[in-house]
């Protein structure tokens, strides 16, 4: 294992203020999975556990369902058992929201203890509210935007999570051009792909959609020439053909380093897979975390997901995106299938080197 490790943790697991019509999570929702609030014994126990591992730098990445909803007083408890149990190591803390909770009390603590924010917003006001409702229905841009606001006061500059999808996809510019315009500059693209049974939902993108997409805003990135503007996707892929290391966790082909950890201590490899249950190591309070990352269920996972697939050994695009995201792999079937959106990454990929090259003989 590398010095580094970052756990997805699920205070309140998979419960939330709103019902976005594209969430991932429904399917935990219509199997009356648990939602329940994460104990102060998890808490203390998980904490004093992760100081036993011999990792310098850890994150804590304070997912949902919306981690708010855990509450002040629990965050506040958090930190507490973080600087005592937490002092030899590096840690760091954020919190992925939809937003809509945000107040100064948030903020100040935020502030005060070091605590990042990723704020999921679509875009503009009629893309954003197409599917990031509240419980009854009505849109929640004008909640999200107002907590961007106060964060902003507050001296903290929160990242972006859009998800795309068949709603949207047709307006790479208004979206691009939305996020410049009000100063929303560390930008993460996340393409909406998820299946019922055997069958795609009706929000979910294609390969070839969310390649043109993509094509789309990197051409409004680069002619933008703004270093401040920063595309995660595309930085990672850019990284990845100038020979670096691509730093998007889809595309270092290692999940071994990414652990979701639900309400109840129950780990899996990602957040993503929670739910699943070929995808749990086990549960903290049952057997340390220590011990999970010995066994050899988490040894197969470590093995499988960084294992070189046949059909990507000869592909001059594997170094870049290492054979892509694990969960859409499994969404293919198997984690041992190809990548959901291969082809829709070698497209993008075959048109970034040829305007890069473009670019370089301009020059």
């Amino acid at each position: 294992m590398s010095d580094r490790i970052s756990f997805i943790v699920k205070p309140v697991s998979a419960d939330c203020n709103l019902k976005c019509k594209y969430c991932y999570n429904s399917s935990l929702w219509c199997n009356n999975y648990h939602q329940e609030k994460m104990s102060l014994e998890v808490v203390k126990s998980f904490i004093y556990q992760v100081s036993l591992l011999d990792i310098k730098n850890v994150s804590f990445i304070w997912h949902g369902g919306e981690p708010l909803l855990a509450g002040l007083s629990f965050y506040e408890k958090v930190y507490d058992l973080q600087s005592l149990y937490l002092s030899k190591k590096r840690f760091s803390n954020s919190f992925q929201s939809n937003g809509t909770l945000i107040n100064q009390d948030w903020a100040l603590f935020s502030k005060s203890r070091h605590f990042s924010f990723g704020i999921s917003i679509d875009g503009p006001e009629d893309i954003h509210d197409l599917n990031r409702v509240f419980v009854g229905g009505r849109g929640t841009f004008e909640r999200v935007m107002n907590g961007i606001r106060i964060l902003r006061e507050n001296k903290i500059e929160p990242g972006i999570v859009s998800v795309i999808t068949k709603d949207s996809i047709h307006r790479a510019r208004d979206i691009f051009n939305f996020f410049v315009q009000n100063n929303l500059r560390k930008i993460n693209f996340s393409p909406c792909a998820e299946k019922w049974g055997e069958e795609l939902d009706g929000f979910s993108l294609s390969p070839r959609e969310w390649a043109s997409f993509m094509i789309e805003i990197f051409d409004e990135w680069i002619k933008k020439d703004d270093p401040s503007v920063k595309i995660q996707l595309l930085e990672s892929l850019f990284q990845g053909l100038i020979g670096g290391k691509p730093t998007l966790c889809s595309c270092t082909k290692d999940c071994s380093q990414y652990i979701a950890v639900d309400s109840n201590g129950d780990l899996y490899l990602c957040g993503r897979f929670l739910g699943i249950s070929e995808f749990r190591l086990g549960n903290l309070m049952q057997q340390s975390i220590k011990e999970l990352f010995r066994s050899g269920v988490y040894s197969t996972f470590v093995e499988k997901t960084s294992a070189v697939r046949e059909e990507c050994e000869k592909c001059p695009w594997e170094s870049t995106c290492n054979g892509g995201c694990t969960y859409y792999r499994y969404m293919n079937g198997s984690i041992d299938n190809p990548y959901y959106f291969c082809s829709s990454t070698k497209r993008l990929l075959s048109h970034m080197k040829e305007k890069i090259s473009m670019l370089e003989e301009a020059d």
